[in-house]
């Protein structure tokens, strides 16, 4: 059985835990994995408490072990090189685990490597990765432990499909199930956008469902989708050219002027990033250099050019605008609200978007037939169709509700005037306050245009607003805030 499923699989390397097989018989087992190396932990656990299945033609170096754990460096193939792997078997007792968890905080202080740590680790978060029947679950000292744990050695769960909860008891009374079965990573593995991938199966037999993590090759996800970026608005021509593209006849009902004037917004200012920033990395990187290279002519030169030593100096000028819109840059798209810029804090950045691009990249997905989908176009194609097929659609099971049935439920209902005011027409005013009461990096919607724009330019998008909302004519005139 195991065999068939590590062949179904393709699998190259894995673990079996809780065997309770004496060491004599454990070698029965391993003789018949012929091209399979077998590792366990029989001296450190009486019983084996695991035991490791590696293909042959894969490269491995055992690093440590003890009763909880086997630690090595595995290469993977697909580009990925050497990583670090940690498979975990808990105890139950959780003095004994705080053993391990200290035991891998000290792996964690000297890991250089991307770092994966999967099986049973006996232990949950917090109480929603608990689902008990009929029991109020508390948080414990067990759960504190553990989640103490992980951010202290800075780890985190790699996403996964499948199955949620990962072992249960398997009662028909007193049913429980927890999420003690998990894979986790470090930063280095999110920075390093590693193609991976985790899924929980079904447990079938056993109590526990099995975690697979397979690796892949990387996709192009295709164009970026269109991004303002703040530090566009900092250019001296930025305001000038949102000015003339938004006051440009445009013909249609309200919504296609809307529509139409953000399309054409959208393409100017891509076209304007192009041309006025280009890429920021690179940018600082040419600048770096040919700032190098003016200050050692002007270091090792006997006289001193006027003309280099204003070159010097404009260098310099551009060089630190270069690295402010590189932080800008990044802690926008790091999405990091808490933490202000103006440190120069580009590794930061550069580390949270990596790593905010890990966890939200969806590499896996069931389709509603149940079908499993790894492509990029087909988990596009999956998602499309399960939204038009959702929007619109009537559901059969929600029956309609009378006024007589919600009377008795709803004590408290709008006066009359109130809902009169309702109803008034929506006001410059209104549309105004709405607009500037957002915060700068947040998004009103699926627009073109993030809502810092709308922020700095609400005054050329009020009238717009304004002739959506009131279906009246909208004035030429371009008011300031």
């Amino acid at each position: 059985m195991v065999y068939k499923f590590a062949h179904d699989n393709d699998l190259g390397i894995f673990a079996i835990i809780e065997t309770r097989v004496k060491e004599v018989n454990c070698k029965k087992f391993a003789d018949g994995w012929k091209g399979w190396y077998m590792f366990e932990n029989y001296q450190f656990a009486g019983n084996g408490r695991l035991w490791l299945m590696v293909r042959e033609d894969l490269q491995v170096q055992i690093l440590s072990k003890s009763a909880q754990f086997i630690h090595l460096l595995l290469n993977v193939p697909k580009g990925v090189g050497w990583i670090a792997v940690t498979f975990v078997y808990a105890s139950n007792d959780m003095m004994e685990r705080r053993l391990l968890w200290h035991d891998l905080h000290v792996v964690a202080g000297s890991m250089s490597h991307s770092w994966v740590l999967l099986g049973d680790f006996n232990a949950v978060k917090d109480i929603k990765e608990v689902k008990a029947d009929g029991r109020e679950i508390a948080m414990d000292q067990s759960m504190r432990d553990f989640a103490d744990f992980m951010n202290s050695a800075e780890l985190t769960d790699h996403t996964s499909i499948g199955c949620y909860y990962t072992w249960s008891n398997k009662r028909q009374e007193g049913f429980q199930a927890r999420k003690i079965d998990r894979v986790l990573v470090n930063g280095k593995w999110l920075q390093g956008q590693i193609a991976s991938t985790v899924e929980f199966l079904p447990p079938g037999i056993s109590g526990h469902c099995p975690a697979m993590l397979k690796f892949g090759e990387k996709e192009s996800t295709g164009p970026k989708p269109f991004k303002f970026f703040h530090f566009w608005t900092e250019h001296p021509e930025y305001m000038a050219l949102v000015r003339r593209v938004w006051t440009e006849a445009q013909e249609g009902t309200p919504m296609e002027v809307l529509y139409k004037k953000l399309r054409s917004l959208k393409m100017h200012l891509k076209d304007f990033n192009r041309t006025e920033f280009g890429n920021v990395h690179t940018r600082i990187n040419d600048l770096q250099s040919e700032l190098a290279q003016v200050q050692a002519t002007l270091l090792d030169s006997d006289c001193m050019p006027p003309e280099l030593i204003k070159k010097e100096v404009d260098l310099r000028v551009k060089l630190l605008e270069a690295i402010n819109r590189e932080e800008k840059f990044l802690r926008q798209k790091s999405r990091v609200a808490w933490l202000k810029a103006g440190d120069q804090n580009t590794s930061f950045f550069h580390k949270a978007v990596k790593g905010r691009h890990a966890r939200t990249t969806i590499r896996a997905l069931y389709s509603t037939s149940g079908a499993k989908l790894e492509g990029v176009q087909e988990i596009k194609d999956e998602a499309i169709n399960f939204y038009q097929g959702l929007l619109g659609k009537k559901d059969d099971c929600i029956g309609g509700i009378s006024t007589s049935q919600l009377s008795p439920i709803l004590k408290r209902k709008v006066p009359h005037l109130k809902r009169q005011m309702l109803m008034l027409p929506i006001t410059d005013e209104e549309i105004k306050v709405a607009l500037f009461s957002m915060g700068n990096d947040k998004s009103p919607g699926p627009d073109a245009t993030q809502h810092i724009s709308l922020n700095m330019l609400g005054k050329l998008f009020r009238k717009t607003s304004l002739m959506l909302c009131n279906t009246s004519s909208p004035k030429e005139s371009f008011e300031e805030r």
